[in-house]
C-alpha cells in the first residue's frame, strides 16, 4: 500500500551537524549540542561516549535530528511491519511519559502510522470479505463463509497488531468513517477467531474469562468469555467489564441506558456525552431484537448474539457471531454444556434465522404469578433473541465521568495516566 503524506502538524526544523562535529571526541561540544534538544547533561553524554564511543553519540544526534513524523513515514515506506510496530511501541512509550503535553510531532507520527495502516487493513478487508447474501439459494453456506473469513483474518492480524499498539485514546480513529468501519469489522473478526480457538480448551478458557472479565464467585461466565475475546484480540476497554457480565447489562449499555452506560467522555479538549461522541464518530452502539429475519443492521463476525433458551422470553445466554451467510448464523459461546473441558466452549451449529422459533414462556405459574420453575407441560425452543454491537470507541481507552451535570474541570493527571 502506498504511504499517504499528510500535514498532521508542525515538525521541528532539522538540526544540521557535520560528521566532524559528531566524531570530534570533544564531549563538551557534543553535550552542548544535545542539551538543547534532549536536556542531557554533559555527564550523561560522557557516560554514553564511554560506553559506546563516538558512534553511540552520533546515533543519538542523528535520531534527534529526524522528526518522529519523518521517522514514521520512512518506516511505513519500508514496508516492514515489524519495524513499524516497534516504532509505534516506542512512540507510545514516549506518549505515556508526557501525556499532559505531548509534542505535535509525536501526535503526528502516531497518527501517520495509524491512518496508513488502517487504510491498508480496510483495503484488504474489502478485497477479502465474502460476498453478501450468499444464502439466496436457501442452502447453509456458513462453513464456506467461515473458511473465507478465517483466511482473511490471517492476512490482517499483523497490521491489527500495529494498531493495537498505538495511542490508546485514538487507537482506531480515522477521518474516513468507511475505513474506520472496515477496521472495526476486521477487529471483531479477529476476536471471533480467538473465541473459536478456545473450543476444546474450556479448562483454560474459563479461568481466563473469569480473570479478564473480573467475574466473581461461580457466576455464569458466558458474558465474561465474550468480553475476553474482544479485549485480548481487539482491545475492548476494561471499563465496560461490568456491563458485559450479563444479558441485562449488555442490552442496557447498547441502548445507552443510565449514567454508567452513557457517561461523559473527555473529547480531547472538552467533555461530551458518550452517545453523542459515538454518533459524531460514525459508530453508535445498537441492539436489535429479531423475529424470523436477520436484523436490519446485518450481522458480522464478533457481534454479540443473545440467546433465549430457558424459562421466560428474555435472553439468558451470551454468544459471539462466527459466520453469517445472509440467512444462516453460526456462533461460539462459553459456559455451554454440562461440565468443564471441551463442552464448556462450543461452536454452535448454524441456525436458520428465517425459522427462528417464536418466544415461548415455559415458566410455571404459582398463585397467579410466573416463577423460575419450568412448567412440565410446556416445551421451550431455543431461539436467537437479538444481535448487538458496541462502538469502535469502546475499543479505545478513554476518560469517563458519570456525574449528572457536565464536568467543568479537565482530566486529572491520574485520569490521563489511566488512559495511556
Amino acid at each position: 500500500m502506498p504511504v499517504h503524506d499528510r500535514d498532521s502538524g508542525p515538525t521541528r526544523p532539522p538540526v544540521h551537524r557535520t560528521r566532524a562535529t559528531a566524531e570530534s571526541g570533544d564531549a563538551r561540544q557534543v553535550a552542548a549540542l544535545l542539551a538543547g534538544q534532549r536536556g542531557m547533561s554533559p555527564q550523561a553524554v560522557q557516560r554514553l561516549q564511554t560506553a559506546g564511543g563516538n558512534a553511540a553519540v552520533t546515533a543519538v544526534i542523528q535520531r534527534e535530528a529526524t522528526s518522529s513524523l519523518e521517522e514514521a513515514k520512512t518506516a511505513l515506506a519500508g514496508g516492514d511491519l515489524a519495524a513499524v510496530r516497534a516504532l509505534n511501541q516506542r512512540l507510545r512509550t514516549q506518549l505515556a511519559q508526557n501525556q499532559l503535553t505531548p509534542s505535535e510531532d509525536l501526535r503526528a507520527a502516531l497518527a501517520e502510522i495509524r491512518h496508513t495502516v488502517m487504510d491498508q487493513v480496510s483495503a484488504l478487508y474489502v478485497q477479502g470479505r465474502p460476498a453478501a447474501d450468499v444464502a439466496a439459494d436457501g442452502a447453509n453456506h456458513t462453513a464456506a463463509v467461515e473458511q473465507t473469513e478465517t483466511q482473511l483474518n490471517s492476512q490482517l492480524t499483523d497490521r491489527l497488531d500495529v494498531l493495537m499498539d498505538g495511542d490508546p485514546q485514538f487507537r482506531y480513529e480515522h477521518f474516513n468513517q468507511t475505513v474506520q468501519q472496515n477496521v472495526f469489522a476486521a477487529l471483531r473478526l479477529r476476536a471471533s477467531r480467538r473465541a473459536l480457538d478456545q473450543v476444546g480448551h474450556g479448562d483454560t478458557a474459563e479461568p481466563e474469562a473469569r480473570r479478564v472479565g473480573r467475574l466473581p464467585g461461580d457466576a455464569s461466565w458466558c458474558g465474561a468469555f465474550a468480553f475476553t475475546q474482544q479485549n485480548l484480540a481487539a482491545g475492548m476497554d476494561s471499563h465496560w467489564v461490568p456491563l458485559m457480565q450479563g444479558e441485562g447489562g449488555i442490552r442496557g449499555a447498547l441502548a445507552y441506558q443510565g449514567a454508567t452506560s452513557n457517561p461523559w467522555v473527555w473529547a480531547f479538549d472538552h467533555w461530551e456525552k458518550l452517545s453523542e461522541y459515538h454518533t459524531n464518530h460514525g459508530s453508535s452502539r445498537w441492539y436489535e431484537a429479531i423475529g424470523q429475519a436477520p436484523p436490519a443492521h446485518g450481522i458480522q463476525p464478533g457481534d454479540l448474539v443473545l440467546i433465549d433458551n430457558a424459562f421466560g422470553t428474555d435472553p439468558d445466554h451470551i454468544t459471539t457471531a462466527i459466520s453469517f451467510d445472509g440467512r444462516f448464523l453460526s456462533t461460539v459461546g462459553g459456559n455451554q454444556g454440562s461440565g468443564r473441558g471441551a463442552s464448556s466452549v462450543a461452536h454452535n451449529h448454524a441456525v436458520d434465522l428465517t425459522r427462528n422459533p417464536l418466544p415461548t414462556d415455559v415458566r410455571l405459574v404459582e398463585d397467579g404469578k410466573p416463577v423460575r420453575k419450568k412448567d412440565p407441560t410446556k416445551t421451550k425452543e431455543t431461539r436467537v433473541h437479538g444481535v448487538g454491537r458496541w462502538s469502535v470507541v469502546d475499543y479505545e481507552q478513554h476518560i469517563y465521568r458519570t456525574t449528572t451535570e457536565k464536568p467543568t474541570a479537565p482530566p486529572t493527571a491520574k485520569e490521563l495516566t489511566s488512559a495511556s
